[in-house]
C-alpha cells in the first residue's frame, strides 16, 4: 500500500496489538477476517478475496469509486 498511497502518521504507525505490523497491514488483513460483517468491502460486495493474491475490485467497486 505505501507503494501506491500516501499513508498517514497514524497509518504507518506501530499496531498497538500486533507488535510486527503497522496499522495499514492490520487494517488491510482485517477485511478478510470480518468479511461478513455489514460495512466491510467484501461483505458489501466491493471487493473479493483473491487468495494468496489480496483483493479484486468488483463492479459495484468500481462504480462506489467512480460513480
Amino acid at each position: 500500500m505505501p507503494d501506491y498511497l500516501n499513508l498517514s502518521a497514524a497509518d504507518l504507525a506501530q499496531s498497538p496489538t500486533r507488535p510486527n505490523e503497522k496499522v495499514w497491514e492490520q487494517q488491510i488483513r482485517n477485511i478478510q477476517s470480518h468479511h461478513d460483517n455489514p460495512g466491510n468491502y467484501i461483505c458489501e460486495g466491493y471487493l473479493i478475496h483473491v487468495p494468496k493474491v489480496g483483493y479484486r475490485v468488483t463492479e459495484t467497486g468500481k462504480a462506489r469509486v467512480h460513480p
